[in-house]
């Protein structure tokens, strides 16, 4: 889309010619190509997940291009024409699922909420709407509206851009739970917060879909501490080697949860780091047995 020859760049100069008027969806095309490059480069980047929740998008997915920052208004910024010149910038797009991206009703979780809370939300249907759409609130009220400036430098945008910032650091999960999974956002400025109300994070099916995830993990990690309470009592130097085989292949297939092409890596990452630090404490407590 860079070549100054391509749809894009032409596009950007019809654009161009047409401010201050207001822009229709229908003035932006190049990153709709009729091939689906666009699409299927972004997909290959992210691993097929969505940019933002890490859900997987399958074959038969609806997945939308979004604009990172928004493209023909800012929902925050009345005055702002929103960011038409970047409408068809490779550094602007991401591959997001239409749950992050659209105006969607959800029942709502909130971190730490029990399995008893949850099921009495559902029950009231109590719904809120979600999504990105045009949001895109920033910390200090300034939106850049200099085609030529870099907005990365000159702005302090609220929503997590996982293209740019690494959002580690910035969620933490509650894995206490079986049935759910809930986020909140930790990091001083308040982005992660604001990410998870932006895009929805905390919408009931999103949390169900990590709460199956979570079972998943929780299932090797009574395998890991079966392996461990067995090899505490046993007195048998080779029955312990294969114990301890086990337990560390275990927390191999343990960590290829982590790997970005999977779902939910960041969470997976999470719950790796805390049977990682149990399984190291466990073997640094067992005492020696005399091979004889």
């Amino acid at each position: 889309m860079s070549n100054p020859n391509s749809a894009a760049s032409k596009e950007l100069q019809r654009l161009k010619a047409k401010v201050p008027a207001s822009f229709k969806a229908s003035d932006f095309n190049a990153y709709k190509d009729e091939n689906k490059k666009v699409l299927s480069a972004l997909l290959e980047i992210s691993n097929n997940k969505c940019a933002y929740c890490e859900s997987r998008i399958a074959g038969s997915s609806q997945v939308d291009i979004e604009h990172y920052r928004p493209k023909g208004k800012v929902e925050e910024s009345q005055d702002h024409p929103g960011y038409w010149w970047l409408a068809m910038k490779w550094e602007n797009l991401l591959p997001s699922c239409m749950h992050c991206n659209q105006s969607r009703s959800f029942v709502q979780t909130t971190h730490g909420m029990t399995e008893e809370e949850y099921r009495e939300a559902l029950e009231k249907n109590q719904r809120e709407s979600r999504g990105k759409v045009a949001r895109f609130p920033t910390i200090d009220g300034f939106w850049e509206t200099n085609v030529d400036a870099n907005p990365d430098t000159s702005e302090q945008p609220y929503l997590i851009n996982p293209a740019v910032t690494d959002p580690k650091g910035m969620f933490d999960w509650d894995i206490s739970q079986d049935m759910i999974v809930t986020m909140k956002g930790i990091d001083p400025a308040g982005r992660g917060r604001k990410t998870i109300e932006i895009l929805g994070f905390s919408r009931s099916f999103y949390a169900e879909d990590l709460g199956y995830h979570m079972q998943a993990l929780k299932r090797m990690r009574d395998r890991i501490r079966n392996n461990m309470e067995a090899m505490r009592i046993s007195v048998n130097l080779d029955t312990n080697l294969t114990l301890t085989g086990k337990i560390y292949g275990a927390m191999e297939s343990l960590k290829e949860l982590t790997l970005e092409d999977t779902s939910y890596s960041a969470v997976s990452e999470k719950f790796y780091n805390m049977m990682e630090a149990e399984v190291g404490s466990f073997m640094d407590s067992l005492p020696d047995i005399d091979p004889a």
